[in-house]
């Protein structure tokens, strides 16, 4: 089926008139909102809302064609707002057609399919608006469009940035790796879940060691404390220009297990919660890694299920439905062969357990700066599109900075 008539062009006029209007710098961004099929295009300036927001109501097309109109679209610099996040990985399997359609309806559960994002808001992009957000996040879908492989880590995908804005007076330059240094890299967006900025708070944090004794045996206690500053992330990305020395490090597989060994000897589960309920059972049925095939999917949600021990409270977590097994049967029926039925697929989202330990992040920073440590490596982190390892500097932020190292240009 060939798009609506004219209405790629329509949006491409409205574009050009918007910043006609307001002598505007064509690379600053702002949005468009489908509405309804029988709205009448805007003018350029006629906004959705008068707060300030540039968000343009413009008529919903017939979306029955799809992936003609996500590549139209695309080309012509237009992008879902989901390009970021997890809808941003649905769009980009969609995309490259990394699965089928059956087989991302099956992991995406979504009303109306995993087409569903078409409906919503897109926003203008430019090859100067995407260079420009390479230090702000990890997603690299609008550089692989934008054939900017150049800024792409290889192995894990994300945006090459060049830690620029993280550099100080005090950086040093290096001519190779430094003993007691990990490659980093780090994105001013995305980065801070589960910690908080607070400068005030920050010298309250460095009060006495007897009061950090006493805080580092309760981490309860640690938890329910006035949020305030804790620390600062990075990922390891062995790709990175940039490395972080440190003096004394704890390696840990996660955060619980880093808590455990700091407070109990490593012996105890600290967090029984739901999601930890989830990451017992992964670990159980030996599927850590976090991928699956549909089928392997189904066999492990009725595994769970079974279990007299798991079973309720995981399905309180991750909301297995109850019709998961059909869904499968249903996606053979319409496509026999199932080729996508071999190809597993990360899950990290799909059982729930993205950031389920964001909440031991005070605790944490608390007990490894009473104990001197400088940073806690956390080698199995559940991400947003795979594992990673996270690196945890609980050192000030201004101290973190200063450990950057950058090794020298060639």
């Amino acid at each position: 089926m060939e798009l609506p008539k004219g209405f790629v062009e329509k949006l491409v006029a409205l574009r050009d008139a918007h910043y006609a209007l307001r002598d505007a710098d064509p690379s600053e961004p702002f949005q468009f909102q489908m509405g309804l099929v029988s709205s009448s295009w805007p003018e350029a300036g006629q906004f959705l809302t008068d707060d300030g927001s540039m968000t343009y109501d413009v008529p919903r097309p017939d979306l029955t064609y799809k992936r003609e109109f996500l590549y139209e679209m695309v080309y012509n610099g237009f992008f879902p707002v989901e390009a970021g996040g997890v809808g941003g990985r649905i769009l980009e399997d969609l995309y490259f057609q990394r699965y089928s359609e059956l087989t991302l309806s099956f992991w995406t559960r979504l009303v109306g399919g995993p087409w569903g994002f078409l409906k919503g808001i897109w926003v203008t992009s430019t090859l100067n608006t995407i260079l420009q957000g390479v230090s702000q996040n990890p997603a690299s879908f609008k550089l692989l469009i934008a054939g900017q492989f150049h800024l792409v880590f290889k192995k894990s995908t994300r945006a090459k940035t060049d830690m620029s804005l993280f550099r100080t007076m005090d950086s040093k330059t290096i001519a190779q790796p430094e003993p007691n240094t990990v490659p980093v890299t780090r994105y001013a967006a995305g980065m801070s879940r589960g910690l908080y900025f607070n400068d005030d708070e920050e010298e309250e944090d460095s009060s006495s060691s007897e009061h950090s004794k006493e805080e580092s045996t309760d981490v309860f206690r640690s938890l329910r404390k006035k949020p305030e500053y804790c620390g600062t992330f990075y990922y390891r990305e062995p790709e990175s220009n940039a490395y972080l020395k440190y003096g004394r490090a704890l390696v840990a597989k996660d955060k619980s297990e880093a808590l455990a060994n700091m407070i109990y000897g490593g012996k105890p589960r600290v967090m029984d919660s739901f999601q930890k309920l989830v990451l017992r059972a992964l670990e159980t049925y030996d599927k850590l890694d976090l991928m699956f095939t549909p089928s392997e999917f189904v066999t492990f949600v009725k595994k769970v299920m079974s279990d007299d021990t798991l079973g309720k409270r995981v399905d309180n977590v991750i909301e297995l439905p109850s019709n998961v097994e059909n869904m499968l049967k249903d996606m053979r029926l319409k496509d026999p062969v199932v080729r996508d039925d071999t190809r597993r697929y990360y899950c990290g989202h799909v059982l729930g357990v993205y950031a389920a330990e964001d909440g031991l992040d005070q605790a944490i920073c608390r007990n490894a700066r009473a104990q001197g440590y400088d940073i806690i490596i956390l080698e199995r982190m559940v991400g947003s599109r795979q594992l990673v390892t996270e690196v945890l500097d609980v050192r000030s932020r201004e101290e973190s900075f200063k450990n950057l190292y950058f090794l020298k240009e060639d």
